[in-house]
């Protein structure tokens, strides 16, 4: 797994546990110039490496989509890549049951060469401005499908030209924008992304998009944690900087500025139990194809199709 980082200390363990307890066997982690102390934290791991570049990445897309290759091909060439930011948590429909070595062994077995993963923004049911602890992901349990916009995948801004078009296993798998983030700031966000990926043909063209790739009948989901801790300084930092879409934290911080009781959970807001749940919702797909394959480990109700989905009960988890 390859990850960008900057001043991402809040951040650094419970990521770290989440992936090794996950499967994950080695973190390759660029850290961008980070204040605090991201590296040493890091550095307290073993299976952890920590590479360094001075220059702020994210001022400039190019250099974002240069690096993340550039470590892809370095570490993961002829293997499956999983390309993610500190506060992303990845995860698969059924991970309760298969683990994530078997995952990658059915992606192979249908000779898949990516995963689209698609973006949920977690929140506490604090108001942003009171948001001070460490980083846990039990402390930021709330998610919102109220508002996610769902487009044709080669409708989007990236599929529409045919040099980026890739091969697409499942027409129910969408690209999805807006979300909380919409409702509550109205910004307008792309959530779809292609984070687990075979290094071997497939190249990044952008933060949100691969090419070349043969997408699984499946989506996975990155759990995303930003408004985490003292996020609103956070904010003013990154625009003082004009680091990291600016733009958009300018509007969050003005709305916060006009509402300091300001918080993400709304009526329509759901405290995640399991990432099975998003099946539910139909936030993720599956197939018929990996829910026989699901049953090979160990059973699911037989009720369960790729459009009519019971949850697993407790006992068999």
């Amino acid at each position: 797994m390859v990850c960008f980082v900057r001043d991402g200390s809040r951040y650094i363990d419970a990521f770290i546990h989440h992936y090794f307890s996950m499967g994950v066997k080695h973190i390759v982690l660029l850290d961008n110039g980070s204040v605090d102390d991201t590296v040493s934290r890091a550095q307290k791991y073993s299976n952890v490496t920590v590479l360094a570049s001075p220059v702020l990445i994210a001022k400039k897309q190019y250099r974002e989509v240069y690096l993340k290759q550039y470590l892809a091909n370095r570490f993961c060439k002829n293997r499956w890549c999983l390309c993610v930011d500190i506060d992303e948590l990845f995860d698969y429909p059924f991970s309760n049951i298969i683990s994530l070595k078997q995952f990658i062994q059915y992606l192979n077995t249908y000779s898949y060469t990516a995963v689209v993963t698609q973006m949920l923004d977690m929140f506490s049911h604090l108001p942003v401005n009171a948001l001070t602890d460490r980083f846990s992901p039990d402390a930021y349990a709330f998610y919102d499908v109220s508002n996610i916009v769902k487009e044709d995948y080669f409708n989007s801004r990236f599929g529409d030209d045919s040099e980026r078009k890739n091969t697409q296993s499942n027409s129910r798998i969408k690209f999805y924008t807006h979300g909380i983030r919409h409702s509550i700031f109205g910004t307008v966000n792309y959530l779809t992304k292609h984070q687990l990926f075979l290094v071997k043909g497939v190249r990044i063209s952008h933060p949100h998009w691969i090419i070349n790739a043969r997408c699984a009948d499946i989506s996975a989901v990155l759990f995303h944690y930003k408004f985490v801790g003292n996020f609103l300084e956070t904010a003013d930092k990154y625009i003082r900087e004009n680091y990291s879409v600016p733009a958009e934290y300018l509007a969050i911080v003005s709305e916060c500025a006009k509402k300091p009781d300001l918080s993400l959970k709304l009526d329509t807001s759901k405290k995640l139990k399991s990432v099975n749940d998003l099946i539910d919702n139909g936030f993720l797909v599956v197939s018929d194809q990996y829910l026989k394959w699901v049953r090979t480990i160990q059973p699911v109700p037989a009720t369960a199709t790729e459009n009519n989905f019971t949850l697993i009960p407790s006992k068999n988890v």
